[in-house]
């Protein structure tokens, strides 16, 4: 999210000087964690997500996570995000939503004090997932925040749990699973209103990409073109065309790996977001970049 704005943080205000400053986020390079284990997690949790954001220029995200962990010491700590501070894209509430009830339910139980590190960790990776949500820009940060939201809460409930009644023998615990390393990586770049033209947020995207294939060393590249359902069948078909190659020029513009990359046009066919035909949707207007190794 960028810009400047208000925030409310747990009935703490924090409003941004002029010209969006970082005054949180440098004061935060001198700040050191206080209070419970807990919100000493806090404090390092989002400590690492300003600095993440400040590395990307996300001046914004960056000076509310500082403005958070600057404010984990106070007497009445520092809860998850609230869903309706995020302009969240349609149809991902309901997730979030849940996620947040189950993290609160857990806080109210105690995890603050039975499980400081796991309920603490839960939190960043929520407020991480609400973040990358509200942008919308890399599925694969989406799902790591998401992901280890999903494995901090596990943690919790397991330290939260009553412990099991004593056993004559344990029984041996089976090899943890190998893992596989990610065999592809999806990007999605969106446009405007019956354009093909590539704004920067979409080449920051289309560079993330070029590199990933690079680190994959990738065979295949597929760039599938779409549009929303404003407009006549031929004429979104030859808008999709456009949008695929003008990533597909840039990908090879920003060092792709030397992988075949395949074109594919869809026109209205295959929208993201289910509309009445007519209605423009800008979260239809899309390329879809699958880099497979």
């Amino acid at each position: 999210m960028k810009g400047c704005a208000k925030l409310t943080v747990a009935g703490l205000a924090a409003v941004f000087l002029a010209g969006c400053s970082q005054v949180s986020y440098k004061e935060l390079q001198t700040a050191e964690p206080a209070g419970t284990a807990h919100s000493q997690a806090l404090f390092n949790g989002y400590k690492t997500l300003a600095a993440g954001e400040h590395d990307e220029h996300d001046v914004w995200d960056a000076e509310f996570f500082a403005t958070k962990a600057l404010a984990t010491a106070g007497s009445g700590g520092i809860g998850p995000q609230e869903i309706a501070d995020r302009r969240l894209p349609v149809g991902t509430e309901g997730d979030l939503t849940a996620a947040r009830a189950q993290l609160m339910a857990a806080l109210a139980a105690g995890a603050a004090e039975k499980a400081p590190n796991q309920s603490a960790r839960a939190q960043i990776m929520f407020d991480c997932w609400m973040q990358e949500q509200e942008e919308n820009l890399q599925p694969n940060h989406i799902a790591a925040c998401r992901d280890g939201f999903a494995e901090a809460m596990g943690e919790v409930d397991v330290a939260m749990a009553p412990a099991p009644a004593p056993v004559a023998k344990a029984e041996p615990k089976p090899a943890p699973a190998v893992v596989p390393e990610p065999s592809e990586e999806m990007y999605v770049v969106y446009f405007d209103f019956d354009s093909a033209k590539l704004d920067e947020r979409a080449l920051a995207v289309l560079n993330e990409a070029a590199s990933a294939s690079k680190k994959l060393n990738s065979s295949l590249i597929l760039v599938e073109g779409n549009t929303d359902l404003a407009g006549p069948d031929g004429y979104n078909m030859t808008l999709s065309e456009e949008r695929a190659k003008a990533v597909r020029d840039a990908l090879l513009a920003s060092g792709a790996s030397n992988a075949a990359i395949k074109l594919e046009a869809y026109g209205k066919t295959r929208p993201a977001i289910k509309t009445a035909d007519g209605v423009r949707e800008s979260g239809n207007r899309r390329v879809e970049i699958v880099i497979r190794k």
